[in-house]
């Protein structure tokens, strides 16, 4: 494992402090970032075949027995195609890409809008569209809690993108039912209240 993160910010802090600098947006690097990072690698190598012993011929090593089943591990996780939701009035299937990530998606606009998706195993999530007027999206599994989903942030406003929400991890392992409603709420500078769901996340 190289330690990227660190050789930048020790880069940035030696350079003034400015991130702008050496990313596009103080997350993801531009040229120069990139840089950084490729000679971090090139030193790590390098240090790595000084200190490498000749090795004349494989060696076996024998795995231990595995600590859980596949229940209970990601081994399984999968994408559920958007389609397969059972989708109520107000919703309607795109044959579109979702920001170049996923080939198409389903898309509601007004407050109300429902969906129901029936999924097996013991974790879900949403893959969805982050836009300028994404809105809020109220989630429950089973009848249980509604939780609040915003799939808008103050990048959205500048691209579209996709994002992930994972609603829960912990459910019991077994058929479930997960609702969506579109909500009447959104965040302030959103300029609608649209949902867009490429697919959905099980394990």
């Amino acid at each position: 494992m190289i330690e990227m993160g660190e050789v930048l910010r020790v880069k940035v802090k030696d350079d003034g402090g400015d991130w702008l600098k050496y990313t596009t947006d103080c997350v993801h690097p531009n040229d120069d970032g990139y840089l950084v990072y490729t000679e971090c690698v090139k030193n790590h190598i390098e240090r790595m075949l000084q200190s490498a012993k000749e090795i004349s011929a494989p060696l076996k090593k024998q795995l231990p027995e595995r600590f859980f089943d596949s229940k209970n591990t990601l081994e399984s996780a999968h994408i559920m195609d958007c389609y397969q939701a059972e989708l109520g009035d107000g919703w309607s299937k795109v044959d579109k890409d979702l920001c170049h990530r996923y080939p198409r998606y389903i898309e509601a606009t007004e407050p109300g809008a429902e969906l129901s998706f029936k999924f097996m195993g013991k974790r879900i999530g949403l893959y969805f569209m982050i836009a300028s007027d994404s809105g809020d999206v109220e989630a429950s599994i089973d009848g249980g809690e509604i939780q609040t989903v915003r799939t808008w942030d103050e990048y959205a406003l500048s691209f579209d993108r996709v994002g992930y929400k994972i609603l829960d991890c912990n459910l019991e392992y077994g058929e479930h039912i997960l609702k969506l409603k579109v909500s009447s709420q959104k965040a302030e500078n959103s300029k609608d209240t649209a949902i867009r769901i490429g697919a959905f996340l099980v394990s």
